[in-house]
């Protein structure tokens, strides 16, 4: 408990579930400790009360604290106001991490200011060596005749040596600044969280739970209705039944990752089709157990750590990772292969940016989008990571009353394809039957 925030999650990792901690959601809760958002009871308790934890008997005396305040956290009512007590006696903790970094930046400041001083007396010292030079350069011209006659007759050799050398010193000139662009990247990052933290100490951030409604109104107003999506996915059902066919029928059969409002699992249960899903809303899970569907509110990284390997038919993941970072999304990729069993498909749904119209435009009506992902990337990335026969569908084109009014030349029907071509894309890729670099460690 006296180690600071990462190493106390890694060695609470390793200590109470046996193997390395999931970077993602380490890094996570490392943020989170250092925002007050959690202290190291939350994180012990998260451990011991995970499904790993669960399955590996893990118990903890001293628990019992952090786990009623979890808890309370979740009633209506007394929820936010244990939050916000909890934040304001983690507040001293955080004003002292900002004392820390103030006194840190505050010496950095100092040492910037000695580095100019330094820096202005080695200009000066340069300039007196100028002169200096200069002065021996002209009492030393005959030596300097001489020397370029040998230079003249070793000119390959030395001129080499200096482009090496050039190389070299371009190369170290740009390692610093790097070096340097990211240490001040970092700094800026923990201020920011550090604000962050002050400001949800005090109450300013907007609570999870209207950003959760928000967004489930902003799905209902721009993801359409119930039936055209169960329209829309319905063309990823031959894909999931030729899986079950190759797998046989004694996997856990699907998983949806991000499963929103259940329209895919629904269809999936409606042909007789064993599925459940994930999510990490509360409000959209809600939505889907309302309607009798098997759905938790999980992180994706974590639950499919979980999962045990080869025990999937089909993992589908539609419109999820436009919202993921990138290093995020090749470890969800991997993840998935593990879980599924040989002949397994992995399907994935994203908004293509070959149409402009969705490039330019409609993908950023979503404001949780990052940034679109071309189909070739999403192929290269499923075939790296071990998947294979990796194929990509184009789906779902514009209607014809967005179409452009063309005279049928070739020009027309071109820029109208640019603009009224398919919205969607999916990428599918299967586990290969055979044993080989597709057996990716599932830790």
């Amino acid at each position: 408990m006296a180690v600071d925030g990462e190493a106390f999650v890694s060695l609470a990792w390793r200590t109470m579930l046996g193997r390395d901690p999931d970077p993602v959601t380490a890094a996570a809760w490392v943020v989170e400790l250092e925002r007050g958002q959690m202290d190291r009871l939350d994180v012990i308790a998260e451990l011991a009360d995970s499904a790993e934890g669960r399955a590996r008997g893990v118990e903890l005396a001293g628990l019992d604290a952090a786990r009623q305040r979890r808890a309370w956290a979740r009633w209506p009512l007394v929820g936010p106001v244990a939050r916000r007590i909890a934040a304001v006696w983690r507040l001293p903790a955080t004003l002292r991490r900002v004392e820390a970094l103030a006194q840190r930046i505050e010496a950095i400041r100092r040492t910037t200011d000695e580095l100019g001083q330094a820096t202005g007396r080695s200009d000066a010292r340069i300039a007196e060596w100028g002169r200096d030079m200069a002065t021996a350069a002209s009492s030393a011209h005959a030596a300097i005749a001489d020397m370029d006659a040998r230079l003249q007759r070793s000119h390959d050799e030395v001129a080499a040596q200096l482009v090496e050398q050039r190389e070299v010193q371009r190369v170290a000139i740009l390692e610093a600044e790097r070096a340097r662009d990211a240490a001040e990247a970092r700094m800026l990052e923990r201020v920011e969280s550090i604000e962050s933290a002050i400001e949800e100490a005090f109450g300013v951030a907007l609570p999870r739970e209207d950003l959760e409604a928000f967004y489930v109104r902003f799905e209902d107003r721009f993801r359409g209705s119930r039936g055209e999506i169960k329209s829309r996915v319905a063309t990823h059902l031959g894909a999931v039944e030729a899986a079950l066919t190759r797998v046989g029928q004694s996997t856990a059969g699907v998983l949806d990752v991000g499963a929103g409002r259940g329209e895919w699992l629904e269809l999936l249960a409606e042909r007789g089709i064993p599925a459940r899903g994930i999510d990490r809303s509360a409000a959209m899970v809600s939505m889907c157990r309302n309607a009798g569907l098997d759905v938790v509110e999980a992180d994706a990284l974590g639950y499919l750590a979980a999962v045990a390997p080869r025990s999937l038919a089909a993992v589908t993941i539609f419109h999820v990772v436009e919202h993921l970072p990138f290093s995020t999304l090749v470890i969800l990729v991997e993840r998935a292969l593990s879980a599924l069993a040989p002949g397994g498909c992995l399907i994935v749904e994203t908004p293509n940016p070959e149409n402009l119209r969705v490039g330019a435009c409609y993908f950023y009506l979503d404001p949780t989008h990052r940034r679109p992902l071309p189909p070739d990337v999403m192929r290269f990335l499923l075939e790296d990571r071990g998947f294979v026969d990796v194929e990509v569908r184009r789906l779902h084109a514009m209607p014809d009353s967005l179409r452009l009014p063309g005279d049928g030349s070739a020009g027309a029907k071109a820029l109208d394809a640019l603009v009224s071509g398919p919205q969607d894309y999916a990428v599918i890729g299967t586990r290969p039957l055979q044993a080989g670099a597709a057996d990716i460690s599932h830790a």
